[in-house]
């Protein structure tokens, strides 16, 4: 598999670019307001690259046993020893191993999802913990504590399964492709709207914003 490979020159340089900035931002989260990155985020193929990068962390947890994720774990020590240590290192951004190795995983698996926008992704919060997910389409997701959801877009629908928990939903516009949330036996269809849904065992509650 050469998913990376496969992408456009332009693809590559950007999903490379949207690695180094959540580097930089894990290390200085102030640099979420800096002229800069604000300015590379503006470009909608930047903001889609870095949403990519984010699905792929979270593609390389759901996906970790997968024949193609565990493939792609080969492709990362190759792009690590040719592209990230002379790219990144040059630009002073300071690495622990560990972490260098789990971002160009999850480069690699965002460069899988471009070829295969369709594939299932799934997000997850433990006890405690609150999360804001940011999908290619503009949509938020934001999770609540203790919160499970499935995601699938597809070529006419965007679907999301809600496992258990509680999430906001603020959706993008798109009435050639409704955004659906199924939690248990209720499903909400919108195709523009903020709206709230909670899960507790068999009873589910659902909010108009």
């Amino acid at each position: 598999m050469t998913a990376f490979q496969d992408l456009s020159h332009d693809q590559q340089r950007r999903l490379d670019e949207a690695a180094e900035w959540r580097l930089r931002l894990g290390g200085d989260p102030s640099l979420r307001k800096a002229p800069e990155y604000l300015q590379w985020l503006s470009d909608p193929h930047n903001a889609s690259a870095s949403a990519a990068v984010g699905q792929g962390l979270d593609a390389v947890g759901a996906l970790e046993t997968a024949p193609e994720m565990l493939e792609l774990r080969g492709q990362v020590l190759s792009r690590l020893h040719r592209v990230g240590a002379s790219r990144w290192h040059t630009r002073k951004v300071r690495l622990a191993a560990g972490a260098a190795a789990a971002l160009g995983l999850a480069v690699i698996a965002a460069a899988l999802l471009y070829l295969n926008p369709y594939l299932p992704t799934s997000y997850q919060t433990d006890i405690g913990e609150r999360r804001v997910v940011e999908l290619p389409d503009g949509s938020r997701i934001s999770m609540d504590s203790d919160t499970r959801i499935r995601v699938a877009y597809r070529k006419t629908t965007r679907s999301i399964t809600l496992d258990r928990g509680r999430s906001r939903f603020d959706v993008a516009h798109d009435s050639s492709r409704p955004f659906t949330v199924t939690a248990g036996a209720q499903t909400v269809v919108a195709v523009g709207t903020s709206f709230d849904v909670e899960r507790l065992q068999s009873t589910v509650l659902i909010t108009l914003i």
